[in-house]
């Protein structure tokens, strides 16, 4: 059991029990970016099947993560490039979102909040832009070491900070830090997600080095925890109520227990995993 700072306790779990299990429209597809292949997997968003692919060679470096676009098609986060692409339903490449390659230093996860601004974690903070002509709209911190951001619900987005080893959350309307847990709670985080259960919502971390998917309540306390094979990067919720994890020796699915229930495709190179109304084949 972590220690909490008071301040999670108060704001954040109180915006999100307010909306404890919230109802999304279902996407068809989830993507898993592979760097190594140069591919994006495609999988059938209940059962965790393979439905396709598509080739990201002739536009990107690094592909760690593929989002729905702000209006139509996709987003795609290039931590090579250090940069974001834009990506049109089918998955090929439409352009830039920024004018210039490069524009943020080691940026790593990306996540489109209320009113289409888009926030990115880099290695230097978190960052946001407005939708139009990726303009820089504020720093939300513009300190620490940030890996991935994820969506808990409308008002409140979850961060992972590999610098200080520890979860935090910011109003979605406002940027206002809510709270955090404490330092070294969490070992090299990689992806956040939202996940439901029965009568509670967890939220998910998946951590490389300690090999593992780390469930936290909505306070901000562990409350379980369960081991993956190779470390693990990426955790997404799948509609049959199984966790789609991504490591680095394969793509898997859990059991909400954490019991290994399907390999999906064993090797190397996968990214952080997300729903998608957008992408058509």
């Amino acid at each position: 059991m972590i220690r909490l700072q008071c301040k999670w306790a108060g704001g954040f779990a109180a915006m999100i029990a307010s909306t404890c299990i919230m109802s999304t429209a279902r996407a068809d597809s989830i993507l898993v970016p592979n760097e190594n292949q140069q591919r994006v997997i495609v999988l059938d968003a209940t059962s965790g099947s393979i439905t396709g692919s598509f080739d990201t060679s002739s536009y990107a470096a690094g592909l760690i993560e593929v989002i729905d676009g702000i209006h139509s098609g996709l987003i795609a986060c290039d931590e090579e490039a250090s940069t974001i692409l834009k990506l049109n339903e089918d998955g090929t490449y439409r352009g830039n979102f920024f004018k210039d390659d490069g524009i943020v230093s080691g940026i790593h996860g990306i996540e489109v909040v209320r009113n289409g601004v888009l926030v990115g974690a880099t290695g230097s903070g978190l960052y946001s832009w407005r939708k139009n002509a990726a303009v820089q709209d504020a720093n939300l911190r513009s300190h620490g070491n940030y890996f991935d951001v994820g969506l808990i619900n409308d008002d409140v987005l979850a961060a992972v900070n590999i610098g200080s080893s520890n979860l935090e959350g910011y109003d979605t309307g406002k940027g206002k830090l809510l709270g955090e847990t404490v330092e070294d709670s969490l070992q090299f985080p990689r992806q956040v997600a939202r996940i439901e259960r029965t009568e509670e919502v967890n939220i998910a971390v998946a951590s490389v080095s300690l090999q593992q998917i780390t469930m936290f309540d909505l306070n901000g306390e562990e409350v379980s925890s369960f081991d993956v094979n190779g470390g693990a990067v990426g955790v997404l919720q799948l509609d049959d109520g199984r966790i789609l994890v991504s490591s680095t020796q394969e793509l898997a699915i859990y059991t909400l227990e954490g019991v290994l229930d399907e390999v999906v495709l064993s090797g190397s190179g996968f990214g952080m995993i997300n729903r998608s109304l957008h992408y058509r084949p």
